[in-house]
C-alpha cells in the first residue's frame, strides 16, 4: 500500500511521485496524472552589443523542463489505478523501465504523449474499448511485441495516435 506523502496532488492532478517504488496504488480521488516543471534562472551573457566585454551586458534567462509524475522511477513493479482517474497524462511513466504489465482500467479515456516511453520491460498492457485518445509515441521505446499489440488494440477500436 501507498502512503500518501508519496504523492504530491494538486486539486485531484497527481503532479509527482518520490516515494521509493514497488506497488503502487494511487490515491482515491486522483482524477488525472499529469506532472511537474522544473524551473532555473541563471545569468548569460547577452552578445547583441559587441563593443560590450565579457560580463557587461548579462541577462537573466529563465528555463523550464517538464518531467511526467512517475518519469524515470526504475524500482516501479506495478500501478493501481483509482476509479477517479480518466486521463493519464505525457511522459506520466516515462523510463518506467521495471514495470511489467498494465491493466488500464475503463474509467481511463486518455492516454498522454509519451505516457509509457521507454518502459523497455512493458510486456503486457490492456487497453480498454472507451479510450478516446492515445498520445503521440505512447509507446515508444516499449519492446516491439508489446507496441504491434497497441497498434491492434487501436484498431480495432479504431482509435489513432495523435500529435496533439
Amino acid at each position: 500500500m501507498s502512503d500518501l506523502d508519496d504523492f504530491v496532488i494538486e486539486g485531484g492532478i497527481l503532479t509527482k511521485y518520490v516515494g521509493p517504488g514497488g506497488d503502487v496504488f494511487i490515491p482515491d480521488g486522483v482524477t488525472e496524472i499529469d506532472g511537474w516543471n522544473k524551473t532555473w534562472e541563471t545569468l548569460e551573457d547577452d552578445y547583441s552589443d559587441y563593443n560590450d566585454g565579457p560580463g557587461d551586458s548579462e541577462k537573466l534567462v529563465t528555463y523550464s523542463e517538464f518531467y511526467g509524475a512517475f518519469e524515470n522511477c526504475t524500482s516501479l513493479k506495478s500501478v493501481t489505478f483509482p476509479g477517479s482517474m480518466t486521463k493519464i497524462g505525457r511522459e506520466a511513466f516515462s523510463g518506467c523501465s521495471s514495470i511489467k504489465s498494465i491493466t488500464i482500467p475503463p474509467n481511463i479515456t486518455e492516454i498522454g504523449w509519451r505516457a509509457f516511453f521507454n518502459c523497455t520491460s512493458l510486456k503486457n498492457i490492456t487497453i480498454p474499448p472507451n479510450i478516446t485518445k492515445v498520445g503521440y509515441q505512447a509507446f515508444h521505446g516499449c519492446p516491439l511485441r508489446l507496441r504491434l499489440k497497441v497498434r491492434r488494440q487501436l484498431r480495432k477500436n479504431k482509435l489513432k495516435t495523435t500529435r496533439a
